[in-house]
Protein backbone atom coordinates (compact mmCIF):
# COMPACT_ATOMS: atom_id res chain seq x y z
CA UNK A 1 0.00 0.00 0.00
CA UNK A 2 2.63 1.84 0.59
CA UNK A 3 4.76 1.59 -2.98
CA UNK A 4 1.36 2.94 -3.76
CA UNK A 5 1.02 5.98 -2.58
CA UNK A 6 4.37 6.61 -3.62
CA UNK A 7 3.82 6.00 -7.31
CA UNK A 8 0.79 8.43 -7.03
CA UNK A 9 3.03 11.40 -5.80
CA UNK A 10 5.53 10.71 -8.30
CA UNK A 11 3.15 10.29 -10.70
CA UNK A 12 1.43 13.88 -9.80
CA UNK A 13 5.03 15.63 -8.90
CA UNK A 14 5.69 14.33 -13.18
CA UNK A 15 2.48 15.17 -14.36
CA UNK A 16 3.51 18.84 -13.10
CA UNK A 17 6.60 19.26 -14.48
CA UNK A 18 5.78 17.71 -18.20
CA UNK A 19 2.86 20.45 -18.11
CA UNK A 20 5.23 22.99 -16.83
CA UNK A 21 7.30 22.17 -19.70
CA UNK A 22 4.37 22.09 -22.29
CA UNK A 23 3.96 25.99 -21.11
CA UNK A 24 7.12 26.92 -21.35
CA UNK A 25 8.51 25.11 -24.54
CA UNK A 26 6.49 26.30 -27.87
CA UNK A 27 5.78 24.10 -30.65
CA UNK A 28 7.70 24.49 -34.15
CA UNK A 29 4.93 24.76 -36.63
CA UNK A 30 3.39 20.95 -36.66
CA UNK A 31 6.61 19.35 -34.81
CA UNK A 32 5.01 18.90 -31.47
CA UNK A 33 8.43 19.76 -29.66
CA UNK A 34 7.71 20.17 -25.63
CA UNK A 35 5.99 16.25 -26.16
CA UNK A 36 8.95 14.72 -28.31
CA UNK A 37 11.52 16.77 -25.67
CA UNK A 38 9.57 15.44 -22.47
CA UNK A 39 9.98 11.91 -23.95
CA UNK A 40 13.43 11.96 -24.70
CA UNK A 41 14.49 13.54 -21.50
CA UNK A 42 11.93 10.93 -19.43
CA UNK A 43 13.98 8.15 -21.31
CA UNK A 44 17.06 9.50 -20.36
CA UNK A 45 15.78 9.72 -16.81
CA UNK A 46 14.29 6.40 -16.48
CA UNK A 47 17.70 4.64 -17.55
CA UNK A 48 19.82 6.67 -15.27
CA UNK A 49 17.37 5.85 -12.70
CA UNK A 50 17.09 1.98 -13.51
CA UNK A 51 21.30 1.78 -13.45
CA UNK A 52 21.33 4.04 -10.11
CA UNK A 53 18.65 1.46 -8.52
CA UNK A 54 20.78 -1.69 -9.65
CA UNK A 55 23.87 -0.17 -8.90
CA UNK A 56 23.75 1.34 -5.66
CA UNK A 57 20.23 0.00 -4.21
CA UNK A 58 20.16 -3.94 -5.43
CA UNK A 59 20.29 -5.05 -1.90
CA UNK A 60 18.28 -2.28 -0.23
CA UNK A 61 14.53 -2.25 0.99
CA UNK A 62 14.47 1.41 -0.18
CA UNK A 63 14.56 0.24 -3.73
CA UNK A 64 11.04 -0.40 -4.13
CA UNK A 65 10.18 2.31 -2.54
CA UNK A 66 12.67 4.56 -4.44
CA UNK A 67 11.36 2.55 -7.83
CA UNK A 68 7.71 3.60 -6.88
CA UNK A 69 8.10 6.80 -6.62
CA UNK A 70 10.55 8.01 -9.38
CA UNK A 71 10.49 4.99 -11.99
CA UNK A 72 6.93 4.09 -12.34
CA UNK A 73 5.11 7.24 -10.81
CA UNK A 74 7.35 9.87 -11.86
CA UNK A 75 8.75 8.93 -14.91
CA UNK A 76 5.25 7.39 -15.71
CA UNK A 77 3.08 10.97 -14.86
CA UNK A 78 6.19 12.18 -17.07
CA UNK A 79 6.25 10.82 -20.12
CA UNK A 80 3.69 11.04 -22.73
CA UNK A 81 2.44 8.36 -24.77
CA UNK A 82 -1.06 8.98 -25.54
CA UNK A 83 -0.04 12.17 -26.25
CA UNK A 84 2.69 11.29 -28.57
CA UNK A 85 0.15 8.84 -30.24
CA UNK A 86 -2.50 11.14 -30.25
CA UNK A 87 0.13 13.67 -31.99
CA UNK A 88 1.05 11.55 -34.29
CA UNK A 89 -2.43 10.38 -35.37
CA UNK A 90 -2.86 14.27 -35.78
CA UNK A 91 -0.10 14.52 -38.01
CA UNK A 92 -0.95 11.67 -40.16
CA UNK A 93 -5.15 13.53 -40.75
CA UNK A 94 -3.85 16.24 -41.88
CA UNK A 95 -1.16 14.53 -44.29
CA UNK A 96 1.56 15.63 -42.68
CA UNK A 97 3.05 12.38 -43.43
CA UNK A 98 7.04 13.57 -43.16
CA UNK A 99 6.95 15.60 -39.85
CA UNK A 100 4.94 12.20 -38.06
CA UNK A 101 7.54 10.08 -39.60
CA UNK A 102 10.48 12.47 -38.29
CA UNK A 103 8.61 12.82 -35.15
CA UNK A 104 7.96 8.83 -34.84
CA UNK A 105 11.51 8.06 -35.87
CA UNK A 106 13.30 10.63 -32.94
CA UNK A 107 11.20 9.69 -30.09
CA UNK A 108 11.84 6.09 -30.60
CA UNK A 109 15.34 5.61 -31.66
CA UNK A 110 16.18 8.37 -29.58
CA UNK A 111 14.00 7.63 -26.76
CA UNK A 112 15.60 3.81 -27.23
CA UNK A 113 19.31 5.55 -26.98
CA UNK A 114 18.63 7.68 -24.08
CA UNK A 115 17.47 4.79 -21.83
CA UNK A 116 20.64 2.80 -23.23
CA UNK A 117 22.77 5.81 -22.79
CA UNK A 118 21.57 6.84 -19.07
CA UNK A 119 21.36 3.13 -17.97
CA UNK A 120 25.04 3.00 -18.90
CA UNK A 121 25.89 6.43 -17.53
CA UNK A 122 24.82 5.22 -14.01
CA UNK A 123 26.93 2.08 -13.90
CA UNK A 124 29.54 4.21 -14.56
CA UNK A 125 28.87 6.16 -12.50
CA UNK A 126 30.31 5.85 -8.36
Amino acid sequence: MVNLLFVGIGSAFGGIVRYWIGLHVKSGGSFPIATCIVNLVGSLLIGLLSGWLERSYSQSSLAPMIRSFAVIGFCGGFTTFSTFSNEIFRMLHHSQYGAAFLYLSISILAGLGAVFAGYAIAKSVG
